[in-house]
């Protein structure tokens, strides 16, 4: 705290100058807790009262309570320095630089005033902030200050809120119509707010400007969706305790009872689904182009929509199809990324009652693994050799045995060195063959290693080798339980197999080593 650390006497001008600049060097490399220390230090004990306003000191208050956000235990002298900031920067002339610095004042003192649950105040602050940026002459910025505050006034004022957020998102789009991550940031908060409010009309029209495929970078996608996802719980509470005698009758109204009996997690698992759906609305799963954007929200929304959707225009199945297929076709993909998005559409198919559905999936992975055969062998005895272990979990032995052994088999004849991925492939593939306790039926007698290779690989191996033990007896104890073998070595392995599934921790591959 400053009171702790800070000096008796204020440094001069010229050192807090130097530590300002010195502080903001330190946020760019990230080292935010040294730069903290160095502002505490260059900080007094206290705000001074009836001084000359003094533009280093004010940048350094502003600095330190925005570096001291999510610290609870710094007021009330956060709250006392943002204030000083704020009352010291309106008291200098307005040049362009003062008028940015009171800009960074007025944004402090809000913040701060937030932090207290002091909303009241804190709205009255931003819309200051407002004017500030019309000011300056930055009219994106104070687009998005008016969306910002309206997210933050909604669950005190929605209706208000709900007015000047689609004042401002209009306002914004017709600046700026192309769709930026930063762009969904502002976005899906409004759409939150007004699907809670039952404002469907005015959240589809909202919707209808979003274009997800504008996105050329989705790193910070699913980080957001997450967030969002997560935000829905609270959504639903507004709707429950704001709304509570409302009964909607629109169509796709995620919550038309909001004092229902449905369970709460029901409500957030529809909402979500509703965002999710209204993000998609503007496209056609049955011809839209693949794209990364699209197939993450796609997959996100198959994942949970209602299985049965007699109040939802976005067919779930439909976008199932597509994030699947979609993902198939997407160039530079490989070989662990279409079976994962393989095993996800499986899974979304099976909870919407799609079994049928779920085995074209592994079809189509099938069908996609053919084309792999003119290049990397190691790729496609490993989408191989998954397709063969999702038939052997459904008891499907023929079909498995005989996609294992079709899968080692290409391999041997396409690739003639030892390689990390046909190793394991062969291995797995006997397990299956031992798991049916069909011992002596494994046609690849040509003899590998998992320790023919680095420490790192040779880890890896095992590793999946100790999952391949583990599917090998389910297998077995599942769909073989009366089949008496005698092989004596069959029954060492499903003691090792026993072993690994009842410890489940650590690096249980290491009793296997030679």
């Amino acid at each position: 705290m400053i009171g702790r650390l800070g000096r008796s006497r204020m440094p001069q001008r010229s050192a807090r100058r130097a530590a300002v600049g010195r502080a903001g060097r330190l946020l760019d490399e990230g080292r935010t807790v040294d730069a903290r220390s160095l502002l505490e230090a260059t900080l007094p004990p206290q705000p001074p009262i009836g001084a000359a306003p003094d533009r280093w000191l004010i940048d350094a208050a502003v600095l330190w309570v925005h570096l001291t956000h999510d610290d609870p235990d710094t007021y009330p002298a956060r709250l006392a320095w943002a204030r000083y900031a704020y009352d010291a920067s309106r008291a200098l002339p307005g040049k362009p630089a003062d008028l940015d610095r009171r800009q960074a004042s007025t944004d402090a003192y809000a913040d701060a005033l937030y932090g207290l649950d002091r909303h009241d105040e804190a709205f009255a602050v931003s819309r200051e902030g407002i004017d500030l940026a019309f000011a300056r002459g930055d009219i994106d910025d104070v687009v998005d200050r008016r969306i910002l505050l309206a997210a933050e006034e909604h669950e005190r004022r929605c209706d208000e809120a709900s007015h000047d957020a689609l004042a401002a998102l209009a306002e914004r789009h017709a600046r700026h119509p192309d769709t930026s991550i930063s762009r969904l940031v502002q976005t899906l908060p409004i759409l939150l707010g007004l699907e809670t409010c039952h404002r469907h009309d005015q959240a589809e029209t909202v919707a209808a400007n979003l274009r997800i495929t504008d996105l050329a970078d989705t790193d910070q996608l699913d980080a957001l969706l997450d967030s969002i996802e997560s935000d829905t719980g609270i959504g639903v509470q507004h709707t429950a305790r704001v709304h509570a005698e409302a009964v909607c009758d629109h169509g796709d109204c995620p919550v038309p009872d909001p004092t229902g009996d449905t369970p709460p997690a029901e409500r957030q698992r529809a909402m979500t689904a509703r965002l999710f759906g209204l993000i998609l609305a503007g496209y056609d799963p049955t011809n839209a182009a693949a794209h990364p954007a699209l197939i993450t929200v796609a997959a996100r929304y198959t994942a949970v929509a209602d299985p049965h959707p007699d109040r939802c225009t976005v067919t779930p199945l439909d976008w199932a199809h597509y994030a699947h297929d979609a993902v198939l076709h997407l160039p530079g993909i490989d070989c662990a990324q279409a079976v994962a998005a393989t095993r996800t559409a499986a899974g979304t198919f099976q909870r919407l009652s799609q079994p049928q559905e779920a085995d074209r999936a592994w079809q189509r992975l099938a069908e996609y693994t053919d084309h792999l055969d003119g290049g990397n062998p190691d790729d496609a005895v490993t989408c191989r050799m998954a397709i063969a272990e999702e038939h052997y979990r459904h008891g499907r032995c023929d079909a498995a045995l005989a996609t294992a052994t079709a899968a080692v088999t290409a391999w041997r004849t396409r690739q003639h060195r030892n390689t990390l991925a046909g190793t394991v492939a062969v291995v797995r593939a006997r397990l299956l063959f031992d798991g049916c306790h069909r011992h002596h039926e494994y046609p690849d007698s040509d003899p590998v290693s998992l320790f023919a290779f680095s420490d790192r690989d040779t880890a890896t191996a095992l590793t999946l080798h100790c999952h391949g033990l583990t599917v090998m007896a389910e297998h077995a104890r599942r769909y073989h339980p009366d089949d008496a073998c005698t092989d004596q070595a069959c029954r060492q392995t499903l003691a090792i197999a026993d072993d690994i599934a009842r410890r489940r921790r650590g690096p249980v591959w290491l009793d296997l080593l030679p």
